[in-house]
């Protein structure tokens, strides 16, 4: 699941920037939706599972910490911000939780037929990604904006 979008019509515009500035506004642009994105996630997770924002003595993070963002550098042709709940890989880490509370579980029984119940699926990544994407045109437009003006009053 994620949320893309195409810049074809925006790449006229960044042009006329011109290198540098070109590049720079790209980021500040997919920066502020990539800020956003996550943001509305962390919201989500808090007001669907509180006790995500828990420590736990057994782990030396929590649950939360598995949402993680970033905005990698410009190449040539792109520039690519990313939101995900995958959390780390360290083995002291709970974070690999917060995808089974996105998606939730199947029923789980034991060989002998007991049953040890399942985790409901609470999508707090799902519509938080549906609530942005609404509103992705007019962030980055405020963005690129306020990064023209940054410009012209320099």
């Amino acid at each position: 699941m994620g949320l893309e979008f195409n810049t074809l019509s925006w790449d006229n515009l960044l042009k006329q920037l011109g290198g540098e500035n070109a590049q720079r506004a790209e980021r500040k642009i997919v920066g502020a939706v990539v800020k956003k994105l996550f943001t509305q996630t962390k919201q989500n997770i808090q007001s669907r599972f509180p006790n995500s924002s828990s420590a736990n003595p057994n782990y030396s993070d929590k649950i939360i910490d598995g949402l993680r963002s970033y905005v990698k550098k410009n190449d040539i042709y792109e520039t690519e911000g990313i939101v995900h709940i995958l959390g780390t890989r360290n083995k002291s880490s709970q974070t690999y939780k917060l995808r089974f509370y996105e998606n939730g579980t199947q029923p789980r029984y034991t060989s002998n037929g007991a049953y040890r119940g399942m985790i409901k699926p609470l999508h707090f990544f799902g519509d938080a990604v549906s609530a942005v994407e609404s509103q992705m045109m007019g962030i980055m437009q405020t963005e690129l904006d306020n990064y023209i003006s940054s410009i012209n009053e320099g």
